[in-house]
């Protein structure tokens, strides 16, 4: 009877084994399966640039994004192996879209390299046919500077502004937090102001989650109902303010 009892243990003893042996594998390959995509991003002269802005558009669904480090290097975790592209921008720096094709080999050695936009190129961009697609702007800053602040590419670009947001820091009654999504949340009086793009309204939506600053062309706040153009009047936010947005490409 033992002996009998012996023969049948033996064989599931190492039936077990073997299971746990080919199901340890994969249960390691499933802890470490979070690839990472690793880089940096520089100049044309190979120096480092800091707070770039690195996302993921390439597969669709990913929305991973990271900034630089001082050093110019980012990772992204989660990224597959294949067909990725990513979206690099940077203030004063052209945008650029890198399509990559991910290896094992080369995820870890990505350069990125960002050429910046010359000073007399950004001037030449504001040509005859933007300045009259601004004119709504340049009548509202010569007519109502004392109820607004307003601010164009010069302005954005000596603040340096990473996001749109940046601009509020230093009028008074606006407060910044940190969104979960990306950038910061604007606030005025405690509530959330109305957002006008190209002379849409955008509703429930926060500036940075809409536009970056590379792509502004002025930008103006009103802290309440006193001096909004008409067109851009909410009765249902006037204690909260209006932000109306004009883009380079309207």
């Amino acid at each position: 009877m033992f002996l009998r009892m012996l023969y049948v243990c033996l064989p599931a003893i190492a039936t077990a084994a073997a299971v746990r042996a080919a199901v340890a594998p994969t249960e390691t390959h499933r802890a470490t399966a979070s690839p990472e995509l690793a880089g940096i991003v520089v100049d044309i002269s190979s120096a480092p640039i800091p707070e770039a802005e690195v996302s993921v558009v390439k597969p669709p669904g990913i929305g991973k994004g990271v900034l630089t480090s001082k050093e110019g290097r980012f990772v992204i975790r989660g990224v597959p192996t294949g067909a990725v592209s990513l979206q690099v921008r940077r203030l004063g720096y052209e945008a650029r879209i890198v399509d990559l094709q991910l290896t094992d080999a080369t995820r870890n050695a990505v350069e990125i390299v960002l050429k910046p936009v010359p000073e007399e190129l950004e001037a030449m961009l504001i040509s005859a046919e933007e300045k009259s697609a601004l004119r709504e702007f340049y009548e509202h800053k010569a007519q109502r500077s004392g109820y607004a602040k307003f601010f164009d590419q010069k302005d954005i670009k000596r603040r340096g502004a990473r996001f749109p947001s940046d601009l509020f820091r230093s009028i008074p009654g606006v407060t910044l937090s940190a969104s979960t999504f990306s950038g910061n949340l604007v606030r005025v009086r405690g509530c959330q102001p109305m957002l006008w793009l190209d002379g849409q309204r955008v509703p429930n939506s926060e500036v940075d989650e809409v536009v970056s600053p590379g792509d502004i062309a002025g930008l103006e706040f009103y802290s309440s109902m006193a001096g909004t153009p008409a067109p851009y009047l909410d009765r249902s936010t006037r204690a909260c303010g209006t932000i109306l947005v004009w883009t380079k490409n309207r």
